[in-house]
């Protein structure tokens, strides 16, 4: 999500958080969503990654039928669909995936207080989609050294044959907690390349963010 020209970061945070919440909550209300959270980004980057936007929202769904009714409904197009240029200067980009926890730690509730890091990343040239499963496999931090997250999830995008939504305009999400800023900058100044053999580090993408949820899924206090 990138905000509209004329829009500052704190309106665009501000506008999100107040009058495109209402859209979010309607999506719940008639069933077509089961979570809905947003990212806000803070003052700092990560060193030497582009941002990815300027928020970045995570919605769960039961199926992708579910999110095919989603994308089709009156309540999206009419509604929350026109509000998005009311703020943001292009429709979002969407990665559609399934999550994996490789380090469990607090569950998402009281992870809240936290610094949450968000890492886009596409396949290495060459590394096939088989190939690139690996990505779930702990053994390949993307911030490794003797600093680790307190909770890691990874996202592997799903295949546009499955989605029937288009490419994904990334292979992989990263999202880990870290105890403060610093630990993480620290963990990341340490990282090594060899951890990462299947990522194309020039394509790689970031954001450090604070979480504002607007509605957890059911359970969420366990995961």
């Amino acid at each position: 999500m990138w905000r509209r020209p004329g829009f500052n970061i704190e309106e665009f945070s501000e506008y999100w958080r107040t009058v495109h919440k209402q859209y979010a909550m309607r999506m719940a209300e008639i069933g077509l969503t089961l979570g809905y959270l947003q990212n806000h980004l803070i003052e700092g980057d990560i060193e030497g990654l582009p941002r990815t936007s300027d928020g970045c929202a995570e919605v769960w769904m039961r199926s992708l039928d579910n999110l095919r009714s989603f994308a089709s409904s009156p309540e999206y197009l009419e509604g929350a669909a026109v509000d998005e240029e009311r703020f943001m200067a292009m429709r979002p980009q969407v990665l559609i995936g399934r999550e994996v926890e490789l380090v469990a730690g607090p569950s998402r509730i009281e992870a809240l207080h936290l610094t949450k890091v968000m890492l886009w990343v596409k396949r290495r040239p060459g590394v096939s989609n088989g190939d690139f499963a690996k990505w779930v496999d702990p053994m390949w931090e993307m911030a490794a050294g003797a600093r680790k997250p307190q909770k890691l999830l990874r996202v592997t995008a799903l295949d546009s044959s499955e989605t029937r939504f288009g490419d994904p305009p990334y292979d992989g999400l990263e999202i880990s907690w870290w105890p403060d800023l610093a630990t993480f900058e620290n963990a990341w100044k340490e990282r090594r390349s060899e951890n990462m053999p299947l990522i194309d580090a020039s394509a790689t993408t970031g954001l450090i963010v604070r979480e504002e949820p607007v509605f957890w899924p059911v359970g969420i206090d366990q995961i």
